[in-house]
């Protein structure tokens, strides 16, 4: 069985880094209020845009992402959020409380559909498609020491936390 948890040190050097910064920063202009969907708005106060799998940058940090998989999970990844990855901000007093990164997304839609006794009925029919996010992904790109709190922490299934990841 595949670790819930994995952690990978990239060691990217200083200035790729800075690089994917600056790109990145190109997106700020698209930045908007992040939310969850179901969640009171207190979970998370951050501002996020997304990046499309087109752009080099997500083809850059998909390497990482398909490396970890691959070695840990070997999950079938199609459509990860739409094609895109979600470049987020956190500026001082922003947060993202404990939640958990899971779900299934169906796009369901009520439909009438013919009955088998000619008649019509109301049926809840596949629009697109399911989506479970299976895999979670986060790059660090600011310096630890550029700030205090904001640290990424998990608590697995056997509610163990494991921090200073």
């Amino acid at each position: 069985m595949a670790d819930q948890i994995v952690y990978y040190q990239t060691n990217l050097p200083k200035d790729i880094t800075e690089l994917i910064c600056t790109h990145c920063s190109t997106y700020d202009d698209r930045l908007e209020k992040s939310g969850i969907l179901g969640q009171v708005e207190t979970t998370r106060n951050s501002l996020h845009a997304w990046i499309p799998h087109s752009d080099w940058i997500a083809s850059f940090i998909w390497y990482y992402i398909d490396n970890v998989n691959r070695v840990n999970y070997k999950y079938d990844l199609t459509c990860l959020d739409s094609n895109s990855l979600q470049y987020t901000v956190y500026n001082q007093g922003q947060y993202y409380h404990w939640h958990i990164d899971a779900g299934l997304d169906t796009l369901y839609a009520d439909k009438k559909v013919v009955a088998y006794n000619h008649g019509y009925a109301t049926d809840m029919m596949m629009s697109a498609a399911d989506h479970t996010r299976k895999l979670s992904f986060s790059l660090q790109l600011s310096s630890p020491e550029d700030y205090t709190g904001g640290e990424l922490q998990f608590i697995d299934d056997n509610d163990r936390l494991h921090r200073d990841i």
